[in-house]
């Protein structure tokens, strides 16, 4: 990735400065990332601000297993064990399996029941 991002440098022809300009990088800061043997790495925030100044953007990215590494770490790899979920409960069925009811309103017009509010959940 770093190389792309030096060929788009050079293609647009500029300078480490005015790299540091456009990201708001200190001064310098540009050189130790872009240097051939870097002395800072990109991290997130620093990489899409270079990738601004650049006007480049990240159009896909794609992982594939390598099989002879795969091979090497199998053995190594333990399953997880997690434990059976439930399903989420509604709030009536909690009432129920409490032994309470639901309660139901009517209206005076017109002697409907309705079902009562319930605050949201969150």
């Amino acid at each position: 990735m770093l190389d792309l991002i030096r060929r788009r440098r050079d293609a647009l022809s500029l300078t480490h400065e005015t790299i540091d300009h456009l990201t708001g990088w200190a001064s310098g800061y540009a050189s130790k990332v872009l240097s051939p043997e870097p002395l800072k790495r990109l991290g997130p925030q620093s990489l899409g601000l270079i990738l601004g100044a650049l006007a480049l953007g990240i159009a896909r990215i794609e992982f594939v297993e390598d099989p002879e590494i795969a091979a090497r770490m199998r053995s190594r790899w333990v399953p997880r064990l997690r434990p059976k979920m439930r399903p989420r409960r509604t709030r009536g069925a909690l009432l129920n399996a409490r032994g309470q009811k639901t309660v139901t309103a009517t209206t005076e017009d017109n002697n409907v029941e309705t079902p009562p509010e319930l605050p949201p959940e969150g």
